[in-house]
């Protein structure tokens, strides 16, 4: 029988827990958490999870858990699944040091980035290669969840999971195909949450999925976010959405030029994303009393930083370098800034 793995999940907020969840529930590893404004509420009472999927679970605890990255390095890990946001003022780097530094006496790990917005494994991989002079193994991922944190430490799981993943590689490179090492690497992480019913597809070519999965984030998230209301009020009255609607779907053109700008083609970045994610959202908020926020929008509302610049600041970087016409994405970026130099200021 294979060795269980050891697997340290960095961020406890609502992705985090609910994917420590599903990696324990596969009983395949022994699961580490690094928390911090929950720590003691945990410790104390576990999380109550409420789940349409995996039903509701209370009193729920991963097998250890830690208020830093620091006290969790005191064992060799095979994957690091880091959820937490990807904040300008935070890099990733930073907060896992202890886990590669050369004072580490362990291997360096898997590491796994379950983060919204695009080029956000870049400042963790050039650090580590830095520091160990050879390429990382950098999972990257493209996630679809429906959860958040309510007040009791309760976690709220209203819609299924399903995760995209493949290599991180610095580069676009249209047509690579994974390494038999790499495939290894990907069905191994893969499987570990299969085993709980956990779906996952392995591609070899990440970027795009991820830049793909970046439209509904850079343009219902954001502006959510602006008007601080839950998406099913896009929908729900017929002349705000005639209002509204017409305006994200622009924003969505938008981005689809700059992906066009920067190398995804057709095949790569169909022009259909556009109508298929005004559609899916439709479905999924039109008419129902769901009232699931975006993540952006939920750290607004508890007064944390946002992932503005790696959802929409690093879209517009690239419409600037490619010079792309982006007035709408430009507009939304520059409000957000304001709202996040605030919320940085406070802290």
């Amino acid at each position: 029988m294979a060795s269980r793995k050891e697997v340290l999940v960095v961020g406890f907020g609502a992705v985090g827990i609910m994917y420590s969840f599903i990696i324990k529930r596969g009983g395949k590893a022994n699961v580490t958490c690094v928390a911090r404004g929950n720590y003691e509420a945990t410790q104390a009472n576990g999380i109550y999870i409420k789940s349409r999927k995996y039903g509701d679970v209370q009193g729920w605890k991963p097998d250890r858990l830690f208020r830093t990255v620091a006290d969790a390095a005191d064992r060799p890990y095979s994957h690091v699944i880091v959820t937490t946001k990807a904040l300008s003022n935070a890099p990733t780097s930073t907060l896992l040091a202890p886990l590669f530094s050369e004072k580490s006496p362990y291997p360096v790990p898997i590491f796994v980035l379950l983060q919204n917005g695009l080029s956000v494994e870049r400042d963790l991989y050039e650090v580590v290669k830095k520091v160990h002079q050879k390429e990382p193994n950098i999972i990257s991922t493209a996630l679809w969840i429906g959860t958040n944190v309510l007040e009791g430490n309760i976690v709220d799981h209203s819609h299924p999971e399903r995760m995209s993943i493949g290599m991180y590689r610095p580069s676009y490179i249209p047509d690579v195909t994974n390494t038999p090492e790499e495939r290894a690497i990907l069905h191994e992480f893969a499987r570990l949450l299969e085993d709980s019913n956990s779906p996952v597809s392995v591609f070899d070519e990440i970027q795009r999925i991820k830049f793909k999965k970046n439209f509904w984030n850079a343009a219902f998230g954001t502006c959510a976010t602006l008007v601080r209301y839950p998406l099913g009020t896009f929908f729900n009255d017929v002349i705000v959405e005639a209002l509204v609607i017409p305006q994200v779907r622009v924003m969505m053109l938008e981005i689809l030029a700059i992906g066009r700008a920067m190398g995804f083609d057709e095949k790569a970045l169909p022009s259909d994303v556009v109508d298929d994610v005004l559609k899916s959202t439709e479905e999924i908020h039109k008419g129902t009393d769901i009232t699931h926020r975006p993540s952006m929008l939920h750290d607004l509302e508890y007064g944390r930083p946002m992932e503005v610049e790696a959802i929409l600041g690093e879209l517009v970087r690239n419409a600037r370098e490619h010079q792309v016409n982006a007035p709408r994405l430009e507009l939304v970026y520059s409000l957000l800034s304001v709202i996040q130099n605030q919320l940085i200021q406070r802290k």
